[in-house]
């Protein structure tokens, strides 16, 4: 069984990938970010419960945001994840479809 892989925090910064004020960076939320263990295309996802919202961050860099989502689409990735299960066939199973449309806020690096 696969051990769980440490969070990191990491500020939230979509306010200045889709150009708001800089003032409300300063007040940007913790999100807790949580790394993919063993996927060639995902690299970290994490949930914000302010938006509803799921994002996950690719191996090249880009970021997508995913609407309309609750915490317990979050846990089912998390629990993939630690079972070492494909967190991309859950992704494309429960978030690529019309419910949860996605914005990509971050381009690839």
């Amino acid at each position: 069984m696969a051990t769980a892989t440490p969070r990191r925090e990491m500020p939230d910064v979509s306010g200045v990938l889709s150009g708001e004020s800089k003032s409300r960076v300063s007040e940007a939320r913790k999100l807790v970010w949580h790394r993919v263990q063993d996927s060639s295309h995902l690299g970290r996802f994490c949930f914000d419960p302010v938006k509803s919202s799921l994002r996950i961050r690719f191996q090249d860099g880009s970021i997508y945001q995913y609407a309309n989502c609750s915490k317990t689409i979050y846990e089912g990735m998390l629990r993939a994840d630690q079972r070492g299960e494909s967190v991309g066939e859950y992704v494309a199973r429960y978030l690529k479809n019309e419910r949860h449309p996605f914005t990509k806020i971050r381009d690839a690096q």
